[in-house]
């Protein structure tokens, strides 16, 4: 087979005994298959297939059982064809059944020019199918209820950008989306987590993002998003967790040497229309840093450290602060590879 082919095999699981209650248990496994084979039409077409099997099964138990499974299988096929003169395309398709929901078939399609050898623009369109989960739908505690009446998150987006490499140290990156989403999937604190559907939602989005290479040692990359996303028949304090960071600010700074990689990242969140709780700011900083020295080509000791600046903020936005960002945080650990 080609070097994009495979077979994966996986089995994750993850049990919760007594959390908030000695009452509640809940034990949460997924079992799945995934396939992949490329077709070398010739040297300018390729076709990719394959295939997933996917199964999840929830059991909880909190004044009462839950039981709860749900099956995925999928089937999708990609054709990547070079056209010439600096064109080429892909177009896909993808056919998914769901045990609850049906069949549903999503497809795709991008256009990519070469402008030059250093630059080339894209333009896409594609749709989508979010499924929404079993806890979503079946949960049963102290703090959700589910919603077994939830309809799936179906939606389209448009993408067209331009990538550059203005030097052999600088490389710069611009794109704009646009996703218009159907029966988008929210949530509303009652007297627990429930979750519905929106009507419509939109969301857009800016992703500018410059690379410079200063030396072999260091380099550098400035970073600026913009997201926006506007839902029928919401209110702001609910929305406002979805325009979790309206304006990011990203500066990153990297260093190797030898045994030694590094890299410390600084970014500035604004706009956020937040209320006056004290985790609840419109704007917030925060500096990270990784530090990597590898012993050996499998060994490897890192230290890591987040939130440096102890800001004080909540990661995901809400109206009532619920979700306060962890403090100064640092993390000692050695990875091996066998």
């Amino acid at each position: 087979g080609g070097p994009q082919d495979y077979v994966r095999l996986y089995h994750n699981q993850e049990k919760i005994d007594g959390r908030y209650d000695a009452r509640f248990k809940d034990d949460m496994k997924a079992w799945g298959l995934e396939y992949q084979k490329n077709w070398e039409i010739n040297d300018n077409n390729t076709l990719i297939s394959g295939l997933s099997l996917h199964r999840e099964i929830i059991k909880e138990e909190n004044n009462g059982s839950l039981n709860r499974s749900a099956d995925t299988s999928s089937l999708y096929l990609e054709d990547n064809w070079k056209l010439g003169q600096g064109w080429s395309t892909n177009l896909g398709t993808r056919w998914e059944n769901h045990s609850d929901f049906g069949s549903d078939f999503t497809s795709h399609i991008g256009v990519n020019k070469e402008l030059s050898k250093a630059t080339y623009a894209y333009l896409s369109w594609g749709q989508a199918v979010n499924n929404p989960t079993l806890k979503m739908r079946y949960a049963n505690t102290a703090f959700w209820a589910g919603n077994p009446d939830l309809k799936q998150e179906k939606s389209q987006t448009w993408t067209i950008g331009v990538n550059s490499k203005l030097s052999e140290a600088t490389e710069v990156a611009a794109s704009y989306y646009y996703s218009k989403v159907k029966d988008a999937l929210d949530w509303v604190w009652t007297d627990k987590t429930r979750y519905y559907n929106v009507d419509n939602e939109d969301r857009r989005g800016l992703n500018l993002t410059l690379r410079h290479q200063f030396s072999p040692q260091w380099g550098v990359r400035l970073g600026y998003t913009y997201a926006k996303v506007s839902e029928s028949g919401s209110t702001w304090h609910y929305l406002s967790r979805k325009n979790n960071q309206p304006n990011r600010y990203l500066i990153g700074v990297g260093y190797k040497q030898d045994k030694w990689v590094a890299d410390l990242t600084f970014q500035h969140v604004s706009g956020r229309n937040m209320g006056a709780n004290a985790f609840l700011d419109n704007k917030y900083t925060t500096l990270d840093m990784v530090v990597n020295y590898h012993c050996d080509a499998n060994t490897k000791v890192y230290l890591k450290g987040y939130n440096l600046t102890n800001e004080s903020y909540e990661s995901i936005a809400t109206w009532a602060g619920y979700y306060m960002a962890p403090g100064r945080s640092f993390v000692l650990g050695v990875q091996h590879d066998f």
